[in-house]
């Protein structure tokens, strides 16, 4: 990226945090942490900007990548806090207080991280499938099976027109 690079402006980057706290809430169930891993992503984004080939898709992955580990480390505070009370750890929804009346929100709860993420780049962050196997480090085989397995389960609780879906729409 150079100075005179779009991606350097400040309503690119007001879009960005915009589309990451919506795609990161939906991923973690949490506003609040959802804005705070913005700010922390574009904060990176803008110390790495030279080195960047794509900031958008790296914007995400990182956003990503950042949940999944606190995701992971509160999963490692529960075990070692149930080893030192020699309790068995009490049942936590991963995704944090999930608003229990938006059904959207709970299936996309519901499907496992990866099919999640193909999801959410593909349809709320509007990657196509080569932008979206870039984002997760996978290949567009993979991106097209999580998203068609991801959209079955939605279909199959009756969620998948929440997503805007046109029966005949082909992935990209």
């Amino acid at each position: 990226m150079t100075a005179d690079d779009p991606t350097l402006s400040d309503g690119w980057l007001s879009s960005m945090y915009a589309d990451l706290v919506g795609a990161i809430s939906l991923f973690c169930g949490d506003q609040r942490t959802a804005e705070d891993v913005a700010q922390e992503t574009l904060i990176d984004l803008w110390q790495r900007r030279a080195e960047l080939a794509d900031p958008r898709a790296w914007a995400y992955r990182y956003a990503f990548n950042t949940v999944k580990s606190a995701f992971r480390r509160r999963a490692a505070e529960r075990r070692a806090l149930a080893r030192m009370s020699r309790e068995r750890p009490a049942i936590v929804d991963q995704l944090g207080a999930v608003e229990q009346d938006l059904d959207l929100r709970r299936g996309l709860a519901a499907l496992p991280n990866r099919q999640r993420e193909a999801v959410l780049l593909y349809y709320l962050a509007d990657f196509d499938t080569t932008q979206t196997a870039r984002t997760m480090g996978c290949s567009q085989g993979a991106v097209k099976a999580h998203l068609s397995r991801g959209l079955a389960a939605l279909r199959r609780s009756g969620l998948a027109d929440q997503l805007t879906l046109d029966e005949s729409e082909n992935v990209k």
